[in-house]
């Protein structure tokens, strides 16, 4: 089974954690980790896989132990690709 989504999700989730830690006191906002990207987790064995359709396409594809990560990059926000993934993931979180 498919999914798909747009990589807004991803920044929308990147805002929100933001402005979670922006409520923070001085020394918690500094040492708070920046937004990565969206790790998602699969079944080690499901060699899934994630299709960014942008200016190009590019594919990645989860490590042995069933994590991708889709990075925030500068390019991908201005042109929102979608996002296919080959499988539905067993979790989706934000990458710090």
């Amino acid at each position: 089974m498919q999914q798909r989504f747009s990589y807004a999700l991803l920044l929308e989730m990147a805002a929100d954690y933001d402005a979670v830690v922006a409520r923070q006191g001085f020394l918690a906002r500094m040492a708070a980790p920046k937004p990565a990207g969206l790790k998602l987790e699969f079944e080690p064995a499901a060699r899934a896989q994630a299709t960014i359709r942008a200016r190009t396409t590019e594919v990645l594809t989860a490590d042995e132990d069933g994590v991708l990560l889709i990075p925030l990059r500068r390019d991908w926000r201005r042109a929102l690709p979608e996002v296919e993934l080959s499988r539905v993931p067993l979790r989706m979180t934000l990458a710090l």
